[in-house]
């Protein structure tokens, strides 16, 4: 059942130093059925994973569920997702909080987004993922002001000064696109096997629960399972990643 995850599991073998992981779910507030299922598939493997919460989005009753479930499984955080997840740009790619606006309206969205996830959650990690990775050197200057302590994006964003902010970047794209055709878990599983063998000890899994199908959550709850049996890998949360 778990030969596609002999790579991983070859690759882990093969050094002594420690292979940091965290897993992070994006876009919490959106189809909530799928996001449960998924937080199902961490709680039974007792496995540590971050949740991006779009605050504008986020229901009463997705916030309570979220609240009951990190009861019971406390590696489950929450931080906050951008604000409500919608393009602000005239031009080029997408991006909430991107080049066309200054660090006074992108405050603004930052503040309100953390005020509301507060509200509804209470107690959240001052983790920023902007919605498509992509963000301003305005959202640093935003979030710094803000009290932010770590910012998540792609390990292949466009380089930013950071200041004291820490970076905590995803580095695989779980079943990732390529042409319109998505990857199989066996080829995923050979991208992050590739990382460890080049020396990346520190592996960022994201994920978008609205994708997956039940063959995406038997795939994860087998790799959970092999990432937890591994000696060299260490399951953490986005707050422990790095040098954090």
């Amino acid at each position: 059942m778990t030969e596609w995850l002999a790579p991983i599991k070859a690759a882990l073998a093969e050094g002594d130093d420690p292979v940091q992981v965290f897993v992070r779910d994006d876009d919490a507030g959106w189809h909530d059925a799928r996001l449960f299922g998924l937080l199902d598939v961490f709680e039974r493997a007792q496995f540590p994973i971050d949740v991006a919460a779009i605050p504008a989005h986020v229901s009463v009753s997705c916030a309570a569920e979220l609240n009951r479930r990190r009861a019971r499984h406390p590696t489950l955080r929450v931080h906050q997702h951008g604000y409500a997840h919608v393009n602000h740009e005239i031009e080029g790619r997408k991006c909430e909080f991107g080049a066309s606006r200054d660090t006074l309206r992108q405050r603004a969205d930052i503040r309100q987004g953390r005020d509301r996830l507060c509200d509804m959650l209470g107690d959240t990690d001052l983790v920023f993922t902007p919605p498509w990775n992509r963000c301003s050197q305005a959202t640093v200057d935003a979030l710094q002001a803000e009290g932010f302590h770590i910012l998540s994006r792609d390990h292949g964003a466009t380089p930013l000064h950071l200041g004291v902010l820490a970076h905590a970047p995803v580095t695989i794209d779980w079943r990732k696109k390529r042409d319109d055709v998505r990857d199989t878990p066996a080829q995923t599983a050979a991208v992050i096997a590739a990382q460890i063998r080049t020396g990346q000890r520190h592996i960022g899994l994201m994920l978008h629960h609205e994708t997956l199908e039940a063959e995406d959550l038997s795939a994860l709850a087998e790799l959970l399972v092999v990432m937890r049996g591994q000696a060299r890998a260490r399951c953490v949360n986005i707050v422990d990643f790095g040098d954090n």
